[in-house]
């Protein structure tokens, strides 16, 4: 089986990997059997405020072109640099359903605008340095 766990907080995961660690080896235990643990990924945790200048960057961008926008905490990509410290986003270009599943799609119309999206956020980002 194959066990994701994953959170923007550092201490609920180790929290979270300890329990389901421990719920392994009492079942391999208890059933006279063996668990073989494989560690196939390693996502940090980390989080950015919503009030932070690179969100409200983003957020003013997206509200230039007319697009809602909506945070919310996920594990993405960026929760690497944000668990180093360095501020981090992950912004859509488009919108879709489904993901990870053999269903999955995305709407292909918002691309040029999502792309447009990320060549104005980089231009704004690149200025402030």
């Amino acid at each position: 089986m194959l066990v994701d766990m994953r959170s923007v907080d550092m201490r609920c995961l180790a929290d979270l990997e300890r329990k389901v660690l421990a719920i392994l080896k009492r079942q391999a235990k208890d059933r006279d059997g063996q668990a073989k643990l494989e560690l196939v990924g390693d996502r940090p945790a980390g989080v950015i405020p919503t009030n932070h200048p690179l969100v409200r960057t983003c957020t003013a961008i997206y509200r230039a072109l007319g697009i809602t926008t909506s945070s919310k905490a996920a594990s993405t990509e960026a929760n690497v640099p944000l668990a180093m410290g360095i501020p981090a986003v992950c912004v859509s270009v488009t919108s879709g359903e489904s993901e990870h599943r053999l269903d999955e799609f995305i709407e292909t119309a918002p691309l040029a605008t999502g792309i447009k999206v990320l060549l104005l956020i980089l231009l704004a980002v690149t200025r402030t340095r």
